[in-house]
């Protein structure tokens, strides 16, 4: 009997622990940045400084459709790798 009531213990569990979130309110002056320098999703358009990440100028200029694999193309495919961090080099990138 017990099994029976824990998925829906499992969903009321995870339906309390976000809907705090839903509650959020923004300020309107935070809500007039989304579209200028804050994307229509709150991230900041501006790149950082060193050049890692780039300003985001809108996001993909055309929509991608899957390939005979029926995946979606990578669309970041051309980028280049500047490093890889793994378990033996993270102090080299500690500040990463």
């Amino acid at each position: 009997m017990l099994r029976t009531y824990m998925p829906w213990m499992a969903g009321a569990a995870a339906l309390a622990l976000t809907s705090s979130v839903a509650l959020g309110a923004l300020p309107a002056s935070e809500a007039a940045k989304l579209g200028t320098s804050l994307t229509p999703v709150g991230a900041v358009k501006a790149g950082n400084a060193d050049g890692t990440i780039p300003e985001w100028t809108g996001g993909l200029a055309t929509v991608p459709t899957p390939s005979g694999n029926k995946y979606l193309p990578n669309p970041y495919k051309d980028d280049k790798i500047r490093f890889t961090i793994t378990s033996k080099n993270y102090e080299q990138y500690k500040d990463k």
